[in-house]
């Protein structure tokens, strides 16, 4: 938590009507500061090629730079982080991207400059292959022994979706949203985004107060396309957000994934017309999106398992146990998906570790190791 607010000339800069930030960014280049920006002159400012009245009005007439200082100010009391472009610990891949936003907002303790940051998105009416494709995926990479930071929209369907499965993997998430973060929309997902912001945090660009307008959606995705190594779209149609941000992710030359599904299924064109315009990489399960990242497994090989640590267990039995020992509990569903196992198998072999003693069955058939 801040003690010390920050300069207000960079969101002051965020906040000039209709100044992309692109524009803004420039901005700053060509006279060194933000803040030089607010103390030059109408001439200095007209003289740039390109640049219109209506932006040295907004530079100069003290009603962003009002608005900036009044949004700093609420932070101290709302526990919120404050980025921007020219302080440190602004996160390092959406520094890259050309129209990153000059300033954002943060609550949480999520590390947006973690080792391994993957974004998935995908349509709001997500089909149950969807959503089972979008739970795999999370638990799989956990199996193989990654554990990335998910960033998703918090929206209906495939995001909450990848966020649930996060939280439930213990995996830390960042929601970006498209309004101010005094609000929440949709408010269905009220408790999901208090556990991110205990484990992850939330992020919008938008000051405190700014509604969930449509064109904000739009403009939120180029962060969830920046702040990742790739973007993975689940499901989509031919048209709406998930695209978006995948175009956005092509235009950062980040790695673009995107699950097949039946060609019959509206929620699997938008897909389909990515891998088959070469735009995005075919996935079917974690591994897959492993390679193409290059992501090598950390987890020992079931031959030193068996060798070391569980010489009295069989090779099943060890896969189990050595699986809870590395993510501390797991549930059937995520043995079953991260071990490919039979949910009947992974049931009985946990019912012999109990009945050893070399696991504990916790409230909600969560199980931890014993020792």
């Amino acid at each position: 938590m801040m003690t010390t607010l920050p300069a207000p000339y960079v969101l002051a800069l965020a906040l000039v009507p209709r100044l992309p930030a692109a524009g803004g960014r420039k901005l700053m280049e060509y006279f060194g500061s933000a803040e030089a920006v607010f103390r030059s002159s109408p001439q200095e400012l007209m003289s740039i090629p390109g640049f219109r009245p209506e932006w040295v009005r907004g530079i100069l007439d003290g009603t962003a730079l009002e608005r900036a200082r009044k949004a700093l100010l609420s932070l101290n009391q709302e526990h919120i982080h404050y980025f921007d472009l020219q302080l440190p610990g602004y996160p390092h891949r959406l520094r890259q991207c050309e129209d990153a936003p000059l300033a954002f907002f943060c609550k949480g303790t999520a590390d947006l400059d973690a080792s391994k940051v993957l974004s998935v998105v995908g349509t709001r009416s997500a089909t149950e292959y969807g959503k089972s494709s979008c739970r795999r995926l999370i638990s799989g990479l956990v199996a193989l022994g990654h554990r990335p930071l998910i960033v998703s929209g918090l929206a209906y369907g495939i995001d909450i979706t990848a966020h649930r499965m996060a939280l439930e993997c213990g995996l830390s998430t960042v929601a970006v949203l498209a309004h101010g973060l005094d609000q929440l929309y949709p408010a269905e997902h009220r408790r999901e985004a208090a556990e991110i912001i205990r484990q992850g945090a939330l992020l919008s660009e938008f000051i405190p107060g700014t509604p969930p307008l449509k064109p904000n959606f739009v403009q939120r995705n180029r962060i969830i396309a920046g702040l990742a190594d790739a973007t993975v779209v689940v499901e989509s149609g031919l048209k709406g957000g998930s695209l978006s941000t995948a175009g956005m992710a092509v235009s950062y030359h980040r790695e673009l994934l995107a699950l097949p599904g039946r060609v019959s299924d509206p929620y699997s064109a938008g897909c389909l017309a990515l891998i088959r315009s070469q735009k995005a990489q075919l996935f079917e399960q974690a591994a897959d999106l492993a390679y193409y990242l290059g992501w090598e497994s950390s987890l020992p090989s079931t031959a030193q398992v068996q060798g070391t640590l569980f010489e009295d267990l069989s090779p099943e039995e060890c896969q189990v146990l050595e699986w809870i020992r590395k993510h501390e509990r797991a549930t059937i569903d995520l043995l079953c998906a991260g071990l490919l196992l039979p949910a009947a198998a992974v049931s009985h072999i946990l019912l012999t570790l109990e009945l050893s003693g070399k696991v504990r069955c916790l409230p909600g058939k969560v199980y931890i190791c014993e020792h």
